[in-house]
């Protein structure tokens, strides 16, 4: 259920970088309270070996960053990372324009 092992969101500016761990999925959304668009990193939840899975089957992290803010992203697979721009991900979204 990991894509990526790690995924690392270098902002435009003196933003200090996200750093997400265990990624499912990179996907396209909304900011909640203001529709603007943004990039929805889904984090698998952690659990130590050995421990039951005490959050439910659907209850992934969420974390949603501006497209608009974003210089580049980093994407981690073992030991091989890629540099990524969201233009990259996904070339059929113009969120310039959402």
């Amino acid at each position: 259920m990991i894509r990526y092992d790690k995924v690392t969101v270098h902002f435009q500016g003196e933003t200090s970088p996200m750093v997400v761990r265990g990624v499912a999925e990179l996907a396209k959304s909304h900011f909640p309270e203001s529709g603007d668009p943004a990039l929805q990193i889904i984090e698998v939840p952690f659990r130590p070996a050995g421990k039951a899975l005490t959050k439910g089957l659907f209850d992934l992290e969420l974390n949603l960053a501006r497209p608009s803010e974003i210089d580049y992203l980093v994407l981690q697979e073992g030991e091989e990372k890629r540099k990524a721009e969201v233009e990259d991900l996904f070339e059929d979204w113009d969120w310039q324009s959402s």
